[in-house]
């Protein structure tokens, strides 16, 4: 499970490094605001994958830990 929940969240961090790395190579081949909106739009979209990812793997690492004081 947690094995899991970590490769889950490598590749979030992947995919949000990876659209860093290429956000600015595509918006100097479409240089228009539009195109720039769509990208930042993504980006607050892989960010929001992300926190949401984050808060998943809290809320699990918090019940596991309630499990374990309960016993």
């Amino acid at each position: 499970m947690w094995l899991l929940k970590a490769s889950e969240l490598k590749r979030s961090v992947f995919a949000i490094q990876l659209f860093l790395d290429l956000a600015p190579a595509i918006s100097s081949v479409f240089d228009c605001f539009f195109d720039r909106l769509f990208a930042y739009v993504l980006l607050l979209g892989l960010v929001t994958n992300f926190v949401i990812l984050a808060a998943c793997n809290a809320s699990a690492i918090l019940g596991c830990v309630r499990h374990i004081l309960r016993r």
